[in-house]
Order: structure tokens, then C-alpha cells, then sequence
């Protein structure tokens, strides 16, 4: 099993565009599974009393690297997700 988990610290006032994003991307990978898949997905929020950040994770779980790999590729070669990557992340 491999385990992808990224983090991002997120401005309070930028919350609900960034769960936009979350969602859009949760999205697009059910929408390709030829370019992504994997066995399990999650996206966790936290905040702080007083913070002015929102922390945010996602965890992608895979069976096989091969998955992974797939993934780490579209990431880098498709057109829509390297401008995505770009402009919002």
C-alpha cells in the first residue's frame, strides 16, 4: 500500500474557494480513472481558535505503484490538470 499525503496551509478568508478546488479535483478523478486511481481518498481540514489558516490534507491510498505512477504522470502531462496546478495550487 502507498500512501500519497499532501498539505496546504490555506488564509481563512480563501477556505471556500480551496474546498471548490478540492471538490473539483475529487471530481475530475472519478471522472478519469484511466489517469487516476486509487484504492481510497480523503481530504481532512483543521483549524485553530484565533489561527488565520485553515490546514488542509488529502490522503490518496494505492494498492499498486503502478496506480501511483499513473497518477504522478497525469499530473505532469495532462494539458487541463498542469494549468490547474498552475493557477489555483
Amino acid at each position: 500500500m502507498l500512501v500519497n499525503i499532501v498539505r496546504w496551509r490555506v488564509p481563512e478568508e480563501n477556505g471556500g474557494k480551496f474546498l471548490e478546488l478540492m471538490r473539483w479535483w475529487m471530481a475530475w478523478q472519478r471522472a478519469h480513472p484511466e489517469k487516476m486511481y486509487y484504492a481510497r481518498s480523503r481530504v481532512l481540514t483543521m483549524t485553530e481558535e484565533g489561527a488565520s489558516e485553515e490546514h488542509w490534507m488529502y490522503l490518496d491510498e494505492y494498492e499498486r505503484r503502478e496506480d501511483f505512477d499513473k497518477q504522478s504522470k497525469a499530473i505532469r502531462d495532462d494539458p487541463e490538470l498542469v494549468k490547474i496546478m498552475k493557477e489555483e495550487c
